[in-house]
């Protein structure tokens, strides 16, 4: 998971609406337009994603090692 300072730099880095708006979303810039250290009553991103292997509750296969287990399928046809 990426910190808010990389999130940030990522943002900024696409340009465009991301990056005209990174500075605001990760709370370096306030309601007032004022830029500066980061406001500390900004509640920080917090990932509600999990994982593939937090999910699986296993490591994920990778496509190469589902098509091997999945091969039959593909030549036998429709």
């Amino acid at each position: 998971m990426a910190t808010p300072e990389e999130a940030r730099e990522f943002y900024l880095a696409q340009g465009g609406f991301a990056g005209d708006n990174a500075e605001f979303l990760f709370g370096y810039e306030s309601y007032d337009g004022v830029s500066g250290e980061q406001d500390e009553s900004v509640d920080q991103p917090r990932s509600i994603y999990q994982t593939i292997d937090e999910i699986l509750g296993r490591p994920a296969r990778t496509y190469v090692e589902w098509v091997g287990d999945h091969v039959a399928e593909f030549r036998s046809g429709p």
